[in-house]
């Protein structure tokens, strides 16, 4: 790794309030609703179509809460 020049140092400080902590605080709230919207689909897919639950929807319902 190579040592910042005074430019590259110059750059960061002028730039240290920027951060992106915003967008991955909104896509990863983006993500957590997609995968819940299809897991409750898949729950109301299965139930509509009168097809009982099996091992595998339980494992997702496990998978995603446990992602939050």
């Amino acid at each position: 790794m190579k040592t910042p020049t005074p430019d590259d140092l110059q750059y960061m400080l002028e730039h240290e309030n920027e951060t992106k902590v915003p967008g991955l605080i909104a896509c990863s709230v983006v993500c957590v609703f997609a995968a819940s919207l299809a897991v409750v689909l898949r729950f109301v897919a299965r139930y509509a179509s009168k097809i009982k639950l099996r091992w595998s929807d339980w494992l997702i319902l496990i998978a995603l809460v446990s992602l939050r």
